[in-house]
């Protein structure tokens, strides 16, 4: 067999596009996704400031019956739990007052919704937070629950001096070891991304399923009243709002976890609409990178398959007596970038329990570039 190395115009071309989209995920990936598992989250302190946990219970009737009592029973020295919901829900309303015989903690406040267009959850979690008597607020779902009794103390232990908003630690599945369905990647992939730019100041967003605050932060920006008919999913768009390093703060603790229980599945169309819709609406440096980053992955896997499709048409005309040398940079290019995707995502991710997903990688690239342009006749359709 010949080995030759004489490229053609188009052969450069696939090989400088794949080495500068390279580098510039690389970059990103060593930037953000390698302080994730070198990350020490804040140990529980001495000192136990009070602490408002608040669930909107509107429609919750069953996930609230199974998941509140994990809340109430926290060890924690000082806290109160808010369910905010309509009054005219009887059956929520007996449940609550029930509960509340037996945990004096928990409160129940009313909020008769009546405009139509807002969202749900954002408007009830709202009042809660005007309700609440102590200055820092947990903001959850009752569709999860904590694994620990000790996540109240643990989310308490993240507000140090300065800081007003505390972003959790979010779980998608209660067993690491399984390996990572395509749903579950997305979910981890976006958690990485958000939780490393906070742990460098630059937090543009949390999931609602577990996010803290200062009282006086949340009522100073007015909360969620920005963003009531924005469609964001679960997402929050109150990080945005910190402006320092000092003002945030990432407890992916063990202890400091939600996990879904009655929570029903959010397909990947609906939850990278919502996400996409975060970094469109916001320009912050992080959502910019990040767009700049999916772009560069979704033109590295094209540029790979192109290059793997002109491989093959050349072979096919040489057959097995001429070999195209450029080939062999091309592939090390790719085998190199997927080989430090799939090493560093999988060890920023069992941070988050996302199990494993390292060797589908590319598999699952290419499936979110469909995604992508899923997403884009969607909307072109509206």
């Amino acid at each position: 067999m010949e080995f030759r190395f004489e490229p053609s115009f188009w052969e450069y071309m696939l090989l400088a596009i794949l080495l500068l989209a390279a580098i510039g995920t690389f970059l990103f990936q060593f930037k953000i996704y390698r302080i994730i598992p070198l990350y020490t989250p804040p140990s529980p302190k001495a000192t136990k400031q009070g602490v408002s946990v608040i669930l909107s219970g509107k429609n919750h009737y069953e996930s609230l019956k199974q998941n509140l009592e994990f809340w109430l029973k926290q060890d924690y020295p000082e806290f109160e739990v808010i369910v905010v919901h309509e009054r005219t829900d009887e059956e929520t309303h007996h449940l609550l007052e029930s509960m509340a015989r037996k945990y004096p903690m928990l409160r129940e406040v009313n909020a008769n919704q009546s405009i139509n267009f807002f969202d749900e959850e954002k408007f009830s979690l709202s009042i809660g937070v005007r309700a609440a008597r102590y200055d820092c607020v947990i903001l959850t779902t009752p569709v999860y629950r904590p694994v620990s009794s000790c996540c109240i103390d643990s989310m308490q232990a993240a507000f140090g001096n300065g800081v007003n908003a505390v972003i959790g630690r979010v779980v998608s599945q209660n067993a690491p070891k399984k390996i990572c369905s395509f749903r579950h990647f997305l979910e981890a992939r976006r958690r990485l991304e958000y939780i490393g730019f906070a742990l460098q100041g630059k937090a543009f967003t949390a999931e609602r399923k577990l996010v803290a605050y200062r009282k006086n932060f949340f009522l100073e920006h007015q909360g969620y009243t920005g963003s009531y008919a924005i469609e964001t999913g679960e997402f929050d768009l109150l990080a945005k709002h910190i402006k320092a390093s000092g003002n945030v703060c990432v407890q992916i603790a063990a202890e400091a976890t939600v996990i879904p229980v009655t929570a029903l599945p959010v397909t990947a169309v609906k939850a990278e609409k919502a996400y996409q819709n975060i970094l469109s609406c916001q320009q912050t440096p992080a959502s910019g990178i990040i767009r700049a980053y999916h772009i560069l992955n979704s033109l590295i896997l094209i540029t790979f398959l192109a290059g793997c499709i002109l491989f093959g048409f050349q072979i096919g005309q040489t057959g097995t007596e001429s070999f195209p040398g450029w080939f062999c940079y091309f592939l090390g290019i790719g085998v190199l970038h997927f080989g430090y995707q799939a090493f560093s995502m999988q060890k920023a991710g069992n941070k988050l329990q996302s199990g494993l997903f390292w060797f589908a990688i590319p598999v699952y690239g290419f499936l979110y570039i469909s995604l992508l342009f899923a997403l884009l006749a969607r909307i072109r359709q509206r």
